[in-house]
């Protein structure tokens, strides 16, 4: 007869290790931090550190007047998968503090222009060389 024996194994090593929040998180209310802890629970664990990060970064940089709504924000998109981190993000001599990159459309292609027209104002541009 042969006997088996499990022996519980830590799901991963980073669930292990909780993120560390940083000194800002103190100034939430005690039921604003553990709420914020609970949900950090739904993010996946490679992001909990970077979500606090983010918040951090942002709250310094620019006038955040509701930090926890604005934690919680950032939480449930890393929850959904839309979160985005800024922080560590930035090409070489970037600052920092400065803001995320905003998304700009490209900006349309203009229709080609009418050949006759062109000439004019070429002919015209070189009048005005010629003036001077």
């Amino acid at each position: 007869m042969y006997e088996v024996r499990t022996v519980p194994r830590a799901r991963d090593t980073e669930d292990a290790q909780p993120p560390s929040p940083p000194h800002r998180f103190q100034t939430l209310k005690a039921e604003q931090q553990a709420g914020a802890l609970v949900a950090l629970q739904q993010v996946e664990p490679s992001l909990r550190q970077a979500v606090l990060d983010e918040w951090d970064a942002r709250c310094r940089s620019s006038t955040v007047r509701n930090p926890a709504g604005y934690l919680f924000g950032i939480i449930q998109k890393a929850i959904r998968g839309e979160f985005k981190a800024w922080v560590g993000h930035h090409p070489p001599g970037m600052d920092k503090s400065a803001s995320p990159p905003h998304q700009t459309a490209p900006s349309p292609t203009p229709p080609p222009a009418d050949p006759e027209v062109v000439q004019q104002h070429i002919e015209h541009l070189r009048s005005l060389l010629r003036m001077t």
